[in-house]
């Protein structure tokens, strides 16, 4: 009875979830006389986003139209994010090279865009596909790259997700202290939020329950795991739900609480159930069996019997090397990508430091032309001296600014050339009135 009463709850959370989300609605409502161009797309796209906590039919669907529309108007960020979309949602059913390989080919495209933003959203799925295979360190790697690009572009709401990441993968590395600090930053920034603060907050203290649970503090955990659910039905939030469910039922368990732990167990597979979301049915039925082996032994072979025949489905050899094959040519790039960086990095000192030479030795010139007094020095020739200087004064300045530029104007080139003629405005009065100083000199 009790179990039935949990499931019923929980199918009155879904249809809750459906009828009562207004973004949702909202962007349904916009699409009905919308125009086929970019911002359409990005509408798309935000639905196929917000459905893939609740219907993965769905998701995929407008990931699909937002793909097609896409590259009919040749719209390469549309493309990009429709297939980070469609990664995230077959993600789910356990397809994780299909969905490696869109996320791959999406960050490259993001890349090549300057979109740092989508390219964490990108790291962090990779991150979190990569945990599922149960390969943390490549998880904290791909985690890590989304924290450093998050807090240079100061995105918190992507920070807070990265964080949480970063906190999982030490959990699963058995690092409970870094995972502490991590997930302590994430409940952090989830409080901070204004936008999003339920979710997330239901999120933070479900790792903050599991980091507790790891370092034995089960008294601890189990209030950050109530608080965790109670956020999570409230944001309705299936997902981390669904995770917060399962953490709460393994401390159960721990606790010897057998009545308990199932129960949980059971919520976290209604919700997997619904999302399609077969690697948390695969980690769920081995604890169950293991709960039932002594009170139902015919229960505890059927869960064992499930388990292993869902394990067949997902483990394909053939997927496990495209696997290995995308992690190796997507780890070369990166290297590629690495050591362009670096090498553009010293290429820019190295102007840097030519042009600082070339400036220190016009500037010596001129200064010993006007401070000579056996040499006659022509007006034009300190005139034509001193705009070599400006120019590569000019050059300068744009080599030192430039990086701080493409972080404020998020490469826009418009912005770029708008902020270099603010610079150019400050320097030619200056210039203007350092001439009427050396003329006066010659004179």
């Amino acid at each position: 009875m009790r179990k039935l009463f949990s499931l019923c709850i929980l199918h009155i959370i879904f249809i809750h979830a459906f009828s009562q989300h207004p973004e949702i609605d909202s962007l349904k409502n916009l699409l009905l006389k919308a125009k086929k161009d970019t911002t359409t797309v990005n509408r798309i796209i935000q639905l196929s986003v917000l459905y893939s906590s609740y219907d993965i039919d769905s998701a995929l669907k407008y990931a699909g139209n937002s793909l097609e529309m896409s590259k009919k108007l040749k719209y390469a960020s549309g493309m990009a994010k429709s297939k980070y979309c469609t990664g995230m949602a077959i993600s789910y059913t356990g397809n994780d090279a299909r969905a490696l390989s869109l996320y791959l080919e999406a960050l490259k495209i993001f890349e090549e865009e300057d979109r740092k933003d989508w390219m964490v959203k990108c790291q962090i799925e990779i991150s979190g596909l990569y945990s599922d295979l149960n390969d943390y360190r490549d998880a904290l790697d791909y985690s890590q790259r989304a924290y450093t690009i998050s807090t240079f572009i100061q995105a918190k709401d992507l920070l807070f997700e990265a964080a949480y990441n970063n906190g999982y993968s030490y959990v699963k590395l058995n690092k409970p202290d870094s995972a502490l600090i991590y997930f302590q930053e994430s409940y952090q920034l989830a409080n901070e939020s204004k936008d999003d603060t339920k979710r997330m907050l239901g999120q933070a203290f479900g790792g903050l329950g599991l980091v507790n649970f790891q370092l034995g503090n089960n008294d601890i955990a189990l209030p950050y795991l109530y608080k965790g659910i109670q956020y999570s039905t409230d944001a309705f939030d299936l997902y981390n739900l669904m995770f917060n469910y399962d953490f709460i039922a393994h401390v159960f368990a721990n606790e010897k609480e057998n009545d308990s732990a199932i129960n949980y167990f059971n919520k976290a597979l209604a919700i997997a159930d619904k999302l399609k979301y077969e690697k948390e049915k695969l980690v769920t039925y081995r604890p169950l069996a293991l709960l039932y082996e002594q009170s139902d032994p015919a229960k505890s072979i059927e869960y064992f019997k499930m388990e292993s025949a869902l394990r067949d489905s997902l483990d394909d050899a053939g997927m496990q090397w495209d696997i290995q094959n995308l992690t190796y040519h997507e780890s070369q790039r990166q290297l590629d990508l690495k050591e362009q960086e670096e090498l553009a990095a010293q290429q820019r000192k190295d102007n840097m430091e030519y042009i600082g030479i070339a400036l220190g030795f016009i500037i010596c010139l001129i200064a010993f032309l006007l401070l000579s007094k056996s040499l006659i020095v022509h007006e034009k020739a300190i005139e034509y001296l001193g705009i070599i200087v400006l120019l590569i004064f000019f050059e300068f300045i744009n080599l030192m600014l430039h990086p701080f530029l493409e972080k404020i104007t998020n490469h826009s080139p418009l912005l770029m050339l708008g902020s270099l003629m603010l610079v150019a405005a400050v320097i030619i009065p200056v210039r203007h009135r350092r001439e009427k100083f050396i003329e006066a000199q010659v004179i």
